[in-house]
């Protein structure tokens, strides 16, 4: 039997999407797939393409009440749904010229920018085989959803349950959790020692996803009050990187990082995260056990999972004294305890068993 030919569209505005489909990619590199990574911004590269971008971020950092507008004024959304067709023809050329080069049974797609996409091209007869959308939060927005996709992989039950509300037929829907790399086996005493820190110091990481949004000096100044050694991730934020190392230049009570590929390493020796809830983040360090502070959100979708994962009792709710959470954890690791008994973590934290199968089958 031949194999699987599966391609996998992202973006890499953020991280997120970006290891979500590496993620899911590894699951499927089978002897049985074989796969194909694609950037969209990469193929749709070009001066609109770019301009979104930093159009995109330049909210977020200057006026982010807008974009939270944007994501969740249910008029709005409704009114600027018809144009996503437009927009997805529009940008269909250099994604034509991919499929052309070769008959993909299944693309998956992690982001929407894709999905419209691959949704107009489905539509219009261009590509005829599969076509697979996932998800990266813990929400469901209706501009991430189109009637053609042939499988739906949802995060979290609520997400199926509003799509089967929505019309969508729940046979095309699973629900696989957030696909995460396995967790690898680190031995905490001699990584501790690598990263220069003693046995029984507290030990807090700070970060905010790859563009190093969602905490400050003030976060920071904070966390350091209350424990021995913080750990500092600014992702690709340069400038963020570069203002705390001249901040904290003497303070060896920190230790700051850009982007890092060893994430596992540091999860595996912290005591506690502050953090955003963004979607991956949020899994990983439950998937570590660790007790997530977050007293900060992106607009929009992050407001939605901050609201989700606090009903839940996955996260800590930081916004309002992130000093005295953080003292009461550390000190007692209630919350830690928790972790260990809450049956929501495992509904979230996915293997990828699922994805794998109903690619398969698909």
């Amino acid at each position: 039997m031949p194999k699987k030919k599966i391609l996998i569209l992202y973006t890499n505005v953020g991280q997120g999407h970006k290891k979500i489909a590496f993620n899911i990619a590894s699951v499927l590199q089978t002897e049985d797939n074989e796969v194909v990574l694609k950037n969209i911004l990469e193929v749709q590269r070009g001066f609109l393409s770019e301009q979104g971008t930093k159009v995109y971020l330049s909210i977020l950092r200057n006026i982010p009440w807008l974009w939270s507008f944007f994501y969740l004024n249910k008029t709005f959304i409704s009114a600027t749904r018809p144009f996503r067709r437009f927009v997805a023809k529009f940008n269909s050329g250099k994604i034509k010229k991919i499929l052309a080069e070769d008959n993909y049974d299944v693309v998956i797609c992690t982001q929407v920018t894709a999905s419209s996409i691959l949704s107009y091209l489905k539509k219009t007869n261009y590509y005829k085989n599969k076509f697979v959308i996932t998800f990266s939060d813990y929400h469901l927005h209706s501009f991430w959803v189109f009637d053609n996709a042939d499988l739906f992989c949802a995060n979290i039950e609520e997400q199926k349950r509003e799509m089967v509300g929505m019309g969508y037929d729940p046979k095309k829907i699973i629900v696989s959790g957030m696909t995460l790399k396995p967790k690898e086996e680190i031995n905490r005493d001699e990584t501790r020692k690598k990263f220069g820190l003693q046995e029984n110091e507290k030990v807090i990481l700070v970060f905010g996803g790859s563009l190093g949004y969602g905490f400050g000096i003030d976060t920071i100044n904070s966390v350091l009050k209350v424990c021995d050694k913080v750990l500092v991730v600014c992702g690709n934020n340069n400038v963020l990187h570069q203002t705390l190392i001249s901040n904290y230049a003497t303070n060896d009570k920190i230790k700051i990082f850009g982007f890092v590929d060893n994430i596992q390493e540091i999860y595996s020796i912290v005591d506690l995260a502050v953090s955003k809830p963004g979607g991956l983040s949020t899994a990983e360090c439950l998937q570590w056990g660790i007790p997530m502070v977050c007293n900060s959100c992106m607009p929009g979708q992050e407001e939605l999972n901050f609201k989700f994962l606090l009903n839940k009792n996955l996260i800590i709710d930081g916004t309002k004294n992130i000093e005295k959470v953080i003292t009461e954890e550390l000190s007692t690791g209630e919350f830690a305890k928790s972790l260990k008994s809450n049956p929501e973590v495992q509904k979230i934290v996915g293997e990828g068993t699922r994805i794998r199968e109903a690619i398969k089958f698909l």
